[in-house]
């Protein structure tokens, strides 16, 4: 029985749903694309800890048995053990926000939270309306932009290649703040380096072959992140 979303609200436990009556809705992709391959080729390189582990300000592909509150405790604390200090504990909820309104995340695997059981209820206190699942039910977007085609959302058998947006660590430090707030991708010859809630230019300039829906992102507190993407 597949686990979607985090647990209640006790922000450690985890959800197991049968999808026997309901699956999630992701949007179905067209006909194998052919397109040509795209000149970024080898944009993960650099982008993917080359140990899978979780980072921040990395793309994090999701492996069996991953859930979502591990999945960022990894990448706040370095470990996945369960924390007790409430600060942490929000914190967790608050890194996850963050990776569902990432809007190239949820570009290509936004599934609406009704559809998404087992989600932590914290979540709904955002204006984020879409999550992503941790179960293999999209196409393989890693090995698609390792063969030089762009990412798609669609259907599928494979697990998601999700950004896991930088935050600003000293305040997490500090006050236990989760903030993407001014942190920048470094500024390349192309131009002036984006939010670290999305993915560097390298991954973003490669586009979409096809998008769940053409409005994403969210309202946070530190900025609005909705915006129009749309596929190539």
């Amino acid at each position: 029985m597949p686990w979607v979303g985090g647990g209640g609200t006790d922000l450690d436990s985890e959800v197991y749903v049968d999808f026997g009556a309901s699956e999630p809705s992701v949007a179905v992709a067209p006909q194998i694309s052919m397109s040509p391959p795209h000149k970024y080729v080898g944009a993960l390189g650099g982008n993917v800890d080359p140990r899978g582990r979780v980072q921040l300000g990395m793309l994090y592909r999701i492996k069996a048995g991953d859930t979502p509150l591990e999945v960022c405790r990894e990448a706040l604390f370095g470990s996945r053990e369960p924390v007790a200090d409430p600060l942490k504990r929000r914190a967790v909820i608050e890194l996850l926000v963050r990776i569902y309104c990432s809007p190239w995340n949820q570009a290509l695997y936004a599934i609406p939270l009704e559809n998404l059981k087992g989600y932590p209820r914290e979540i709904d206190d955002y204006m984020s309306k879409y999550g992503i699942s941790f179960d293999p039910v999209y196409q393989d977007n890693y090995h698609r932009i390792t063969n030089g085609l762009r990412p798609t959302a669609g259907d599928g058998f494979k697990f998601a290649l999700i950004w896991i947006p930088m935050i600003d660590v000293d305040r997490l430090d500090s006050s236990g703040v989760v903030t993407v707030e001014g942190m920048y991708h470094p500024d390349t010859e192309k131009g002036i380096g984006g939010l670290m809630i999305d993915p560097p230019r390298e991954i973003t300039d490669i586009g979409f072959e096809y998008v769940t829906r053409d409005r994403v992102g969210c309202d946070l507190p530190e900025g609005d992140f909705r915006r129009s993407l749309v596929a190539n």
